[in-house]
């Protein structure tokens, strides 16, 4: 996903995943590659980011551009927190 890693956001995906152990959830952004998205999936991801620009919020700033022109977020230091846990 592309969604900015609020706490809010991760939260939600917590409850609406039933994990119970919240120290065992990562969240890494990803990115968005209209190139090989094809029809309904690719359709439905411009209506979403159409309307979550058209939102204006503060928070998502950092991901507008990836919404309308593709791009990546992935990044080999988001995986730190990972590597810390699985040392453990």
């Amino acid at each position: 996903g592309v969604s900015v890693p609020t706490d809010e956001y991760k939260n939600g995906l917590i409850k609406s995943n039933k994990i119970e152990n919240k120290n065992s959830f990562f969240y890494i952004q990803g990115g968005i590659n209209y190139n090989k998205l094809k029809g309904v999936k690719k359709i439905g991801l411009r209506i979403v980011a159409a309307s979550i620009i058209k939102q204006n919020k503060k928070e998502n700033a950092s991901i507008i551009d990836i919404l309308k022109n593709g791009g990546s977020l992935v990044k080999e230091e988001n995986l730190n927190n990972i590597v810390e846990y699985l040392k453990k």
